[in-house]
C-alpha cells in the first residue's frame, strides 16, 4: 500500500516521499541536495521521479541539482520556466488533468490557485500500482475539486487559523500587509476541513497537515479538529 513521508515541511523548505513499499516518488525539491539525500536514505538516484508543485524556492530551488543527479522532475511549463530548467533533458512538463505514469505511480496533476504572481501551481492525485491513492495539496487558497473517490491519504496544507491571525494583528505581532498575503496565498485550517468534508472519506486511512505557520497556527488544535471531523488519525508535518 501507499505510504507518505513528510521529511521537510514549511517556509524553510519542502521535501516529501511516497512509496509503494518498493519504489519511491519525491514531491518538491525545496531543500538542499544533501538534506534530500539524508531524508531519502541516500536513495535519490533510485527515485522514480520528483513532482514540483510550483516555482517558489521552498518547493523547487534544488530542481536542477536533482536533475543533474539523474532524477526526472515533473512540473508545469510555467514552473519549469521560472526555475530556469526548461532546456534540461530530465525535465518533464505536466498539463492540468492529464495523467502521467511515473514509475509505478499514476499522477494526475490539477490546477491550484496560490500566489497571484506565481502561475502554473499544481496539486496531485497519486495512485500506486499496488493500491492506495494520495491527494497532495499545498500552497493553495482553495480547491475546486470535490467528490474524489478512494483517497487513502490526504496530504493537505493547513497554514493558519484566521482567528489567530486576527489576534496577532490586534496584538501588533503581525503586519496587516503580511497577513493579507497569507490570506491571499495560503490555505486555512477552516478551508482544509471543508475540503476533507466534501470528499469521500470511506477509504481514507490518515490525514497529514502540511506547511503550518509558526506563529499563525496551533498544531494540537488543528490535529484535534481534523480527527473529530474525519474520524481518522491526523499527523502534523514539521519543518524537519
Amino acid at each position: 500500500m501507499l505510504r507518505f513521508d513528510p521529511h521537510h515541511s514549511g517556509s524553510k523548505g519542502n521535501f516529501y516521499t511516497v512509496t509503494n513499499g518498493e519504489e519511491f516518488l519525491a514531491i518538491e525539491a525545496g531543500v538542499s541536495i544533501k538534506e534530500m539525500q539524508i531524508a531519502s536514505g541516500f536513495r535519490l538516484t533510485k527515485l522514480a521521479g520528483c513532482l514540483i508543485s510550483h516555482a517558489h524556492g521552498d518547493h523547487g530551488k534544488s530542481a536542477k541539482r536533482l536533475m543533474d543527479s539523474g532524477v526526472e522532475c515533473y512540473a508545469s511549463e510555467e514552473t519549469a520556466r521560472t526555475l530556469q530548467v526548461m532546456g534540461h533533458h530530465r525535465v518533464r512538463l505536466l498539463n492540468h488533468e492529464e495523467q502521467v505514469q511515473v514509475g509505478p505511480f499514476k499522477v494526475m496533476p490539477f490546477e491550484v490557485r496560490h500566489d497571484r504572481n506565481v502561475s502554473g501551481t499544481m496539486g496531485f492525485v497519486i495512485d500506486s500500482n499496488n493500491g492506495g491513492r494520495l491527494l497532495y495539496l499545498t500552497d493553495a487558497v482553495y480547491f475546486d475539486y470535490s467528490g474524489i473517490e478512494g483517497i487513502t491519504i490526504f496530504a493537505i496544507e493547513a497554514n493558519y487559523d484566521p482567528e489567530i491571525v486576527k489576534r496577532n494583528i490586534a496584538n501588533h505581532k503581525l503586519d496587516p500587509i503580511v497577513a493579507k498575503r497569507v490570506f491571499d496565498s495560503h490555505m486555512s485550517i477552516n478551508t482544509a476541513l471543508k475540503i476533507l468534508s466534501s470528499n469521500d472519506l470511506s477509504k481514507t486511512e490518515e490525514v497529514h497537515l502540511l506547511h503550518l505557520s509558526d506563529g499563525n497556527s496551533n498544531a494540537d488544535n488543528f490535529k484535534r479538529r481534523v480527527e473529530e471531523a474525519t474520524g481518522r488519525p491526523c499527523f502534523i508535518a514539521g519543518e524537519k
